[in-house]
């Protein structure tokens, strides 16, 4: 979970995200009342990379990332702010407890959550990270 704390740091301090993130930036859960636009993220996957001497302390991650809006277009701005931000990301320091060796966009997708009555852009990212 540390990887979400950090991506989720990271995301509040861009401003461009934060702008447009107007019902805040979340992790795993977003409460039913908050306002939209809004981020939620969430880890899907997770493994630790091994060498022929055990783990290496390299950790690869899948995380995926909603960006909601009562809207299509407002889910879209805000999934491209995302993207902006966390493609190809590299840390040139220890950021938030982890190294972020990078941060990959690896898929996307869209739909409308009917019963949330929600617009949503999906996007998984893959980190590649060290903890400190």
């Amino acid at each position: 979970m540390v990887i979400l704390t950090a991506l989720r740091k990271l995301l509040q301090d861009n401003g461009a995200v934060a702008g447009l993130a107007t019902g805040g930036i979340h992790m795993t859960d977003v409460p039913q009342d908050s306002e939209r636009p809004n981020v939620m993220l969430m880890l899907i996957e997770g493994s630790d990379d091994w060498s022929h001497d055990g783990p290496d302390g390299l950790h690869q991650d899948v995380i995926r990332i909603y960006s909601r809006g009562d809207n299509f277009q407002d889910a879209l701005l805000l999934a491209n702010a995302v993207r902006g931000v966390l493609n190809a990301y590299v840390a040139s320091a220890a950021t938030y407890g982890v190294t972020i060796q990078l941060a990959q966009h690896v898929n996307r997708a869209g739909d409308y959550q009917d019963a949330a009555k929600v617009y949503r852009q999906i996007d998984d990212y893959r980190a590649h990270y060290r903890l400190d």
